[in-house]
């Protein structure tokens, strides 16, 4: 059998695209290789936006290298099983010419785009013009099944001269540009994680997670977004610690949705559970996740610290 082509350095070719510095990688451990049947593309890091190239190259090699974050070591992912892949984005426009190799290959690809309206405040340096991208959201939208292309506004924060009825404003002109493009309005509030708030800090950057008089204020606004007439728009709470009355919970790797789109996809046991004797098949849940979180189980093959948007709130780079 001929050997399969060497993975340039777990996320090597990543940092040789984005100009990024990888961090030092440990041993592989042992074992088999995952053959994961979903691919997050990824919470880490932006791969549509930088890293392309190396993606179709690892798909055209058949397996690729995944670095855990948290103890460094190196485990081999083979991707022959892989049937869909969630891709994570704020500039997917770079990625649009493989977008053709990926479903030609057979995979079924779902975007969680991340289109917020922060210019005026310089919290998304790195990201093309909004009018941009979002004629970006709609080329994209344009090319795959309804459904595919998932609108994110995340996440809702606040500063100095950004009020919520300012930010509830700008979310009702986005949603008329975009209405017709998407099914769905996925959001949060602000995390101030440890790291995000060293990061704040250090950029001396002003901004805040919402008071609960303004979030209710957001709240109502995209409430009345999902309810104005047009094609439908159903909202997406991602993994809030609080549950909202008529939204319903975040699953951004979502079961339900990619057997939706593909069919072989359904009832398929690393995604979906039995309820109890006579009962349907429930999703299930990825237990890698935050307790809120309802996605189905996946293969991240991101890596963190690989992203070169420059997002002031950002809690995969440093």
């Amino acid at each position: 059998m001929k050997a399969a082509p060497p993975d340039p350095s777990p996320f090597g070719a990543l940092a040789n695209e984005t100009g990024l510095r990888p961090a030092r990688e440990k041993t592989a451990a042992p074992g088999a290789p995952a053959r994961p049947l979903v691919l997050s593309a990824s919470r880490a890091t932006d791969i549509p936006a930088g890293h392309g190239r190396w993606f179709i190259e690892r798909l055209r090699a058949g397996f690729l290298t995944r670095i855990n974050p948290v103890n460094g070591r190196a485990r081999q992912v083979d991707l022959s099983r892989a049937r869909a892949v969630v891709f994570w984005t704020k500039n997917p426009a770079p990625f649009l010419p493989y977008l053709t190799e990926v479903l030609d290959r057979g995979l079924t690809p779902v975007f969680q785009f991340t289109l917020n309206d922060y210019e005026a405040e310089g919290w998304e340096p790195g990201l093309p013009p909004l009018a941009e991208r979002v004629e970006t959201f709609r080329r994209l939208a344009g090319r795959l099944a309804p459904g595919s292309v998932i609108w994110r506004f995340d996440p809702l924060a606040l500063g100095p001269g950004l009020s919520a009825e300012a930010l509830a404003g700008r979310l009702s002109a986005l949603a008329g540009r975009l209405r017709g493009s998407c099914e769905r309005l996925v959001f949060s509030f602000l995390d101030l994680y440890p790291k995000v708030v060293r990061r704040l800090a250090h950029l001396g950057a002003d901004l805040r997670r919402p008071a609960p008089a303004e979030a209710e204020t957001l709240l109502a606004a995209l409430r009345l977004i999902s309810a104005s007439p047009g094609p439908p728009l159903a909202l997406f709470a991602c993994a809030e610690a609080q549950a909202y009355p008529g939204l319903n919970p975040g699953r951004c790797v979502d079961a339900e949705l990619l057997a939706r789109l593909d069919p072989e996809l359904a009832g398929r046991p690393e995604l979906f559970a039995p309820a109890g004797p006579g009962g349907r098949l429930r999703p299930r849940k990825d237990r890698g996740q935050r307790p809120r979180c309802g996605c189905a189980p996946s293969q991240d093959i991101g890596r963190y610290d690989t992203c070169g948007h420059g997002c002031v709130y950002c809690y995969a780079c440093r």
